[in-house]
Order: structure tokens, then C-alpha cells, then sequence
């Protein structure tokens, strides 16, 4: 006789179970929104969130082609712009339409997991999601996560579906999907190299004519979708992207001497998308000496990156091994927004961040891996689903989010370990018990103890309140900037960003001299930082305007932000005052030839170039 886990195909999750998996779900995200409601994190914008929700307005204001080649994966804010339209932008019924899509994904799960395993299995999948702190934490943000989770689990769901039953409107739906999740997140196309070998490896009672048509529907309906943003790329750029353009700058990020697994921003303080993509363009055309297409940009920063990997195959090892390691940790590695700030300020999330996260959802999933082992050749698609998933994080830099997508993979399993728990406890006695068991808890534990070993060093609930501060900095409320600011340096008293922005807010606070101690700080922490070398200088030279430190500062600044005109006129106004009107005039030509509307830079460059003297040929 079989075991639970060795049956699936066939088995019916059942109305009422969805429907509790539903509830449970939604429940929870209520409840977690309620609690949040009237923070600063629920009101505010800011990282991705706040580019999202700029670049949703613009299409919902009519610009719904746009003017560049794509960048960042499109889907989300199109869905955006959607619900804008309807709601007048209105967050809340974004969030609402999430937490939404999200519980049904947990149908979804339970409705996979019931299929690709039991029924037992899939309804316990489907509540380990519908309770996931960061499931919940991630349906509440505006960022395109939660997207991720439904289209994920709807691939799981259609796959499960095709393998019960051959229909070819199963595998419309999965390519449409499946397109549909490759357009928000782009590592969702390693997906692909494993759907069609699956198609034809895994069901050779068909005849081959049959599995190739089955491929080419597939790939068809996929293509239905991704062809209009590859001939909206054409048109605009000239250029075949299918999706976007920032390939490259992304492999080079994870990948070159100085990488560590995380994000770190091409020049250093300018980690938001728009100001990534121009450095990136900035950069590769420096290097190459010409002006670049976006493939040309993306290309250059490809081979840099491929260079560090056959100039240093060694150090690539190792690095890649240390970006799988992060993979699979507990910790939930923040972009913009740390859940465990977020947990902090809502309860709900703060029992469940404690009690059920990574950390306890991958020891489960080994154990299902061991419940579930002899059924793995139907499983074998899930596996590779998983080192797929796992791999394409580990190519370029590890974020929780960039994972997110492999969570249900691991729940499905989850489940499965979950589900046998009650049968293990039972047998514990049994003769046989240590060989059927021993070794799937003996894995389970030592993957908890290396899952959840401690890396300290690499908490990163400064970013939310560093990135709150921005965002209430830009809107004026300076008071509130400050108390953001002040407890990301807090937490890290040596983060050199947020040390120069409470330098900058201090500045406009009127106190002075506690903002030039900051600003001296965040230079000696972060030295490249060019803003804070030019806030540094203008407070020096303010106190004393003939200091040879200020200007020292100031020209380091027009060094490291060579395209920064605003620079480039204060040095040139300082070096004025000194009476060096040569070296004056030419930091005006160059402010004007980075902003030739600037009225102050031409006034400036005339009356210096009135006030030289004459040399003795005549020119000046």
C-alpha cells in the first residue's frame, strides 16, 4: 500500500479547505495592514516603492508606452497604472487587491501540493504560506513581490494540472503565465529550460509529434506575451530586448573582486534605479571612450563581470559558493524595506517573524524531500525548479524578494515534512524506525543548525529607516527625516550614507556645527561619497570662506561627481574668490556644458572672463 506521500495525482484539496485557506490568509493580512495603518511605514513611500509608484503615475497619466528602453521588469508597474486608474491612486486598494492575489495564492499552493504530493500535504502547504511572515510582509508592500507569489504558485498549480491531465489549454494558460511572471521577475525564465525538457522527458508514452507540439503551444502562448514588449524595445531603442536592458550591470554587481553577495550600488550613494542605469551608461561609455547602445552598455559591464570569472576562476568559486550559502539563510536580506523593522511596528508579523520563517521553512522542506523520496521521479521537475530558482539568485546578488519566487517550491515540500510529522511521532517505537526516519530529521536538523547560523553583520534594519529618512527629506518634513536618520545610524553607527544625510538634514536644521561633524564622519567612513566631500565644503567654507580644506573637499567632490554641474560652479565661484580665474573660468565651461541652461554658470563665466587680465598676445 502506499503512503500518503506517495499518492497526488488525483487527489481533490476540496472546497472547504480552500475556502480555509483563504480565510486564513486573508485574515492575517488584515489584520497585519490594520496594525501598520497610521505608520510612517504604511504612509510612506520609498526605495523601489517609490520609483514603482512614479512610474505607474506617468503611465496612468497616458504614458503608456514610455521613451526608454525597459530597465527595471515592466509587469508591475503596468498593474499599477491599472489599479490607479480605477482607485485614483490609491494605495490602500492596491494593497488591498495584493493581500488578495496573495491568499489565493495560498490556494493555489494548497491546490499544487495536494496534487504533486497529498492532500494532507497540500493543505498544510497552503497554510505554512498563508502564515509566512514574509509572504505577509511582502503583500503589503507596494513592490512587485506579491505579484511574484501568485504567478508562481499559478505555474505550480498549471503544472501540477497538465501532469494529472494532458490538456492543451492547461499549457496556454502555463505559458501565458509563466510569460507573464517572466515580466516581473526576470530570473523567472530559468523556468523555461526546465519546463520543456519536463515536457519531453517526463511523459515518453506520448508520441514524440505530440510532446513537440505540446512545446511549441507552450512557447507560443509565451511568446504572445513577451513579443509586444520585445517590438515596444525595437521601437524605441532600436534594439531586441525581450524584457530589459540591465543584464549586464546586474551580473557585474555580483560578480567582480569587490563582491560580497550583496547589492552594492555601481557608484557609491546612487543605489536607486534611475541613477543606477545612468551611472551604468556613464561608466561603460567612459571606459570604451564612445558613445553606447543600451546592448552595448549592458555588454560591457557582461564582460567585466566574465573577465572576473576566468581572471580569478578561484575567487568566483568561492564567491558563488558564499552567495548559495546566503541563498538559503534565514536571514531575509532587505532591498529596501527590512521586514524585522516592519515586524517591529505590527505584532501579527512580529509572533509569526519569530515563530515561522526561512529558517524554519527550509528544515521542514528537507524533511518532506525525505517523506516524499520515492515519488521523486514525478518530483523531479520540483527539484530542478528549486536549484533553478536558487542558482539564478546566486548569479547575480542575493535579496529576500529575489528569492521570494522559490518559497512556494519549498513549501510544497514543507508541507509534505509537516504532514508526516503526526506519523513520526506515532512510529518513533516501530521497528525500522531510525532507517525511515533517522536520516530525514538527521537532515532536517543540521540544515536548521546551518540555515540559522548567526550572521549579525549582515542585519540590515538601517536601510528602512535610512530610506524612510529620504523619503520624509525630499517631502520637507525635516524633524521626522532626522529622528529617521538618527536610528539608522543607530543601529550602524558606521553606515557612511546615513551619516551624510543626517549631516545634510542637521544642515537644514539650522545646527551647524553637530551637521559638520557628521558630514567629517561620513567621509572618513565612506571617502568616495562625492555629496558628502561638497556638504562637507560648502558648511567649512561657509564658517570660514577662505579655508584651504574646503576647497580641498570641494575639488574632491568635482572629482568624484564629474557630471554634477552644481559642483562644478561653487569651485569655480571659490576658486574666484582666491583670485585663480583661469581654473575658474574652466570649471564654469564645464558647469555649462553639463547644464547649458544655467543662467548663474554663464553671468559667472562672463564676468570672469571680463575680469582676467589680458596676456600679451591679446587673448585671455
Amino acid at each position: 500500500m502506499r503512503s500518503a506521500t506517495d499518492r497526488g495525482s488525483g487527489q481533490a484539496m476540496g472546497v472547504r479547505g480552500a475556502l480555509a485557506v483563504f480565510a486564513v490568509a486573508l485574515a492575517l493580512r488584515a489584520v497585519y495592514l490594520h496594525q501598520l495603518d497610521g505608520s510612517l511605514l504604511f504612509t510612506e513611500l520609498f526605495g523601489d516603492g517609490q520609483q514603482y509608484d512614479a512610474w505607474a503615475r506617468e503611465i496612468a497619466a497616458g504614458d503608456w508606452i514610455g521613451g526608454e528602453v525597459f530597465y527595471q521588469a515592466p509587469l508591475y508597474p503596468y498593474f499599477l497604472a491599472a489599479l490607479y486608474t480605477i482607485g485614483d491612486h490609491s494605495l490602500l486598494l492596491v494593497r488591498i487587491v495584493q493581500i488578495a492575489l496573495g491568499s489565493g495564492a495560498c490556494v493555489l499552493l494548497a491546490f499544487a501540493g495536494t496534487k504533486w504530493v497529498s492532500r494532507g500535504a497540500g493543505l498544510c502547504a497552503g497554510l505554512l504560506l498563508a502564515a509566512y511572515p514574509p509572504a505577509i510582509f511582502f503583500d503589503g508592500l507596494i513592490q512587485k513581490s506579491s505579484l511574484d507569489l501568485f504567478l508562481t504558485t499559478a505555474c505550480l498549480a498549471l503544472l501540477a494540472s497538465f501532469l494529472e491531465r494532458q490538456r492543451v489549454t492547461r499549457l496556454v494558460a502555463l505559458g501565458v503565465v509563466l510569460a507573464a511572471l517572466t515580466l516581473n521577475r526576470e530570473n523567472a525564465r530559468v523556468i523555461y529550460a526546465i519546463v520543456v525538457p519536463w515536457l519531453w522527458l517526463s511523459f515518453r508514452g506520448v508520441t514524440a509529434a505530440r510532446r513537440i507540439a505540446w512545446i511549441a503551444v507552450f512557447l507560443a502562448a509565451s511568446a504572445c506575451v513577451i513579443a509586444p514588449v520585445a517590438w515596444r524595445n525595437q521601437r524605441i531603442g532600436g534594439e531586441l530586448f525581450l524584457s530589459t536592458s540591465q543584464l549586464g550591470p546586474n551580473l557585474f554587481i555580483g560578480n567582480h573582486p569587490g563582491a560580497n553577495g550583496l547589492y552594492a550600488p555601481l557608484v557609491p550613494g546612487r543605489g536607486d534605479a534611475r541613477a543606477e542605469r545612468a551611472d551604468a551608461v556613464r561608466l561603460a561609455e567612459e571606459g570604451t571612450g564612445r558613445r553606447l547602445t543600451p546592448r552595448e552598455v549592458s555588454g560591457y559591464w557582461t564582460d567585466r563581470a566574465l573577465a572576473y570569472v576566468v581572471e580569478q576562476p578561484a575567487s568566483w568559486l568561492r564567491l558563488m559558493a558564499w552567495k548559495g550559502f546566503l541563498t538559503f539563510h534565514a536571514l531575509e536580506l532587505a532591498d529596501s524595506e527590512s521586514i524585522d523593522v516592519f515586524a517591529g511596528q505590527a505584532p501579527i508579523l512580529g509572533a509569526l517573524h519569530r515563530g515561522l520563517g526561512f529558517g524554519v521553512m527550509l528544515p521542514l522542506a528537507v524533511l518532506g524531500l525525505w517523506a516524499t523520496r520515492r515519488a521523486w521521479r514525478r518530483l523531479l521537475v520540483l527539484y530542478a525548479l528549486i536549484a533553478g530558482f536558487a542558482g539564478s539568485v546566486a548569479l547575480f546578488y542575493v535579496f529576500a524578494r529575489y528569492r521570494f519566487p522559490m518559497v512556494p517550491l519549498l513549501a510544497i515540500f514543507a508541507g509534505a515534512g509537516l504532514a508526516a510529522v503526526p506519523g513520526i511521532v506515532g512510529s518513533w517505537r516501530d521497528r525500522g524506525f531510525a532507517r525511515r526516519w533517522a536520516p530525514g530529521l538527521l537532515g532536517a536538523a543540521v540544515v536548521a543548525g546551518l540555515t540559522n547560523w548567526p550572521l549579525p553583520q549582515y542585519r540590515d534594519d538601517e536601510i528602512t529607516w535610512y530610506n524612510l529618512g529620504l523619503t520624509l527629506l525630499e517631502r520637507g518634513r525635516i524633524e521626522q527625516a532626522a529622528h529617521s536618520l538618527e536610528e539608522a545610524v543607530r543601529i550602524r553607527p558606521d553606515f557612511g550614507l546615513a551619516r551624510y544625510q543626517l549631516g545634510r538634514t542637521l544642515a537644514q536644521q539650522g545646527r551647524l556645527d553637530v551637521a559638520e561633524q557628521e558630514l567629517a564622519v561620513a567621509i572618513r567612513l565612506a571617502p568616495d561619497l562625492a555629496d558628502a566631500h561638497y556638504g562637507y565644503a560648502t558648511l567649512v567654507l561657509r564658517r570660514d570662506p577662505g579655508s584651504d580644506e574646503g576647497l580641498g573637499h570641494l575639488r574632491r567632490a568635482a572629482a568624484l561627481a564629474p557630471d554634477t554641474a552644481a559642483v562644478h560652479l561653487d569651485l569655480a565661484r571659490v576658486l574666484a574668490q582666491r583670485g585663480e580665474l583661469r581654473e575658474g573660468a574652466d570649471e564654469l565651461r564645464t558647469a555649462l556644458r553639463l547644464a547649458p541652461g544655467s543662467r548663474d554658470a554663464a553671468s559667472d563665466l562672463v564676468w570672469l572672463l571680463e575680469a582676467q587680465p589680458e596676456s600679451p598676445s591679446g587673448s585671455r
